[in-house]
């Protein structure tokens, strides 16, 4: 399966934007390394959300090798408006038992 990857940011921080199209389905993970000590790994807990909730839905919220959460993105605006645009908020636990949350912003195009 292919991903496309972006970097994590923090809450409050501009983050990547991710982009895709209403009828697409896509995969996507974040590179949490950045966001990890050196030794910690990404443990489990693994919830994601997309804000403001509506016609976007986010699926299989996971770990990848210990650095990366990954997801899938579906659905978007019917084409009024022609895009919206979204923050998604992943939170995990870490094998240090730290909680983080890293952030990415998403717009969806309508066609």
């Amino acid at each position: 399966m292919d991903y496309i990857t972006v970097p994590a940011s923090i809450p409050g921080h501009s983050g990547p934007k991710l982009e895709k199209r209403t009828k697409d389905s896509r995969t996507f993970q974040i590179d949490c390394s950045n966001l990890l000590m050196p030794s910690e790994v990404i443990a489990g807990g693994v919830v994601g959300e997309i804000t403001p909730a509506g016609s976007v839905e986010i699926t299989d919220v996971r770990s990848r090798q210990g650095k990366f959460v990954a997801f899938r993105l579906q659905g978007g605006p019917d084409g009024n408006p022609a895009y919206s645009d979204h923050t998604i908020s992943i939170t995990f636990k870490t094998s240090k038992q730290n909680v983080l949350e890293a952030v990415a912003q998403l717009r969806v195009h309508a066609k």
